[in-house]
């Protein structure tokens, strides 16, 4: 079985397993109101009936999020910097001569003239690929 694991305030780690939530943290009176709010939130999350009105989630249109993310790098680095026909899953966004080339398939950015740049873009791809993907699951 799977696990997945995120990061809540920078400093509580949730781990997701299937019937059971852990929360990790080093203890601090930040660290443990930040992980108070956090377990009050999962024990509320499971209190919650999953509603029935919802729609079972869909399979993500790859070809849709290829269209929002060239749409996205445009809007953020000018139409210029992204190519106008791509093929495949790699496609890659340039802005002064530097090149960050990705990954579609495995939404991994890479750039080597600048890491300031890859991360921009790394974050620009995770978070519309979060926004357009359904949530698998629950807790």
């Amino acid at each position: 079985e799977k696990k997945q694991i995120f990061r809540a305030f920078g400093a509580i780690d949730v781990i997701i397993e299937p019937k059971m939530v852990t929360l990790e943290w080093i203890a601090s009176p930040c660290n443990d109101m930040f992980a108070d709010a956090v377990l009050s939130a999962v024990l509320q999350a499971e209190s919650l009936e999953s509603p029935n009105y919802l729609p079972p989630p869909s399979k993500v249109d790859k070809m849709h999020f290829k269209e929002c993310l060239i749409e996205l790098l445009q809007d953020m680095f000018g139409e210029e910097s992204v190519p106008k026909i791509f093929q495949g899953d790699k496609i890659y966004v340039t802005v002064d001569g530097k090149k960050a080339n990705i990954d579609l398939s495995e939404l991994k950015v890479t750039c080597a003239e600048d890491d300031t740049f890859q991360q921009i873009v790394q974050t620009a791809v995770s978070k519309l690929h979060q926004t357009l993907v359904p949530v698998k699951g629950s807790l």
